[in-house]
């Protein structure tokens, strides 16, 4: 994929509630335009989250515009466009686990619902490399969601979101779980997605994670891009950060 704007955001409000009741309010309008194979952050997941429920069809539209390539979000008829379901991977912060299914059975049922195998691979087979690639055990790959730790539940959420090979990646407060020893692991992966084509959308409070990661980050209430991390950013932060990256070249 080449460097195109995958997901323009115009003059989107997202003023209301998040999923947990908390209202939000005194937010300027988002603009931003995610292009594939780059990284963009929201900081603050709680209007971040809003924002993903909008992309996924989960509220209403009442203000701005929202593309994925090239498609409205809101069609004429004011429908959500099925076209658009199979491009967007979207990972919740905790939740979203079925509790009578295994965690290998959990990763695939996006495939098995949709009927979607990638590139001949079995639906299974391309589950198991997912749960693989986060470092999920092997032997735990047939318990269900209530016999494992939240941390393996996390990780499980996590590659299910990119089992359908999405253009878009939502990732909803991603680091939460993931102790200092492992966020190497989860920026491993997140810059796989981003070396895969994928443009990757996260929203989180962890303003170190953010920066070791982004190619930019938006600091709500401002609304805006930020390319060179200078507003509103600690310099405790920034060596955070660095610390960061370090750990990430040092696991390569």
């Amino acid at each position: 994929m080449g460097m195109t704007a995958v997901l323009p955001i115009q003059a989107v409000d997202v003023v209301g509630q998040t999923c947990t009741g908390q209202k939000v309010g005194d937010i300027a309008p988002l603009n931003f335009s995610l292009k594939a194979g780059e990284i963009g952050g929201i900081l603050y997941s709680r209007d971040a989250i809003l924002l993903f429920q909008l992309i996924l069809g989960m509220g209403e539209l009442k203000q701005g515009t929202i593309h994925l390539n090239g498609i409205p979000l809101v069609a004429s008829n004011g429908s959500h466009p099925i076209a658009w379901r199979q491009l967007i991977g979207f990972a919740n912060c905790r939740k979203g686990l079925l509790s009578n299914l295994s965690l290998l059975d959990n990763v695939n049922l996006p495939a098995k619902y949709h009927g979607y195998y990638l590139n001949g691979q079995g639906q299974e087979e391309v589950a198991a490399k997912e749960l693989a690639r986060l470092e999920v055990p092997s032997n735990l790959w047939g318990k269900r969601p209530s016999e494992v730790s939240g941390f393996i539940r996390k990780r499980v959420i996590l590659a299910r979101s990119v089992v359908l090979d999405p253009e878009i990646l939502l990732l909803d407060s991603p680091s939460e779980l993931f102790s200092w020893q492992h966020l190497p692991l989860l920026g491993r992966w997140i810059l796989h997605q981003k070396e895969h084509g994928r443009g990757v959308l996260i929203g989180s409070d962890n303003v170190p994670f953010l920066l070791a990661l982004n190619d930019w980050l938006i600091i709500t209430p401002a609304g805006e891009m930020d390319y060179k991390f200078k507003h509103h950013v600690d310099s405790k932060w920034l060596e955070g950060a660095d610390v960061m990256r370090r750990s990430l070249q040092n696991e390569e």
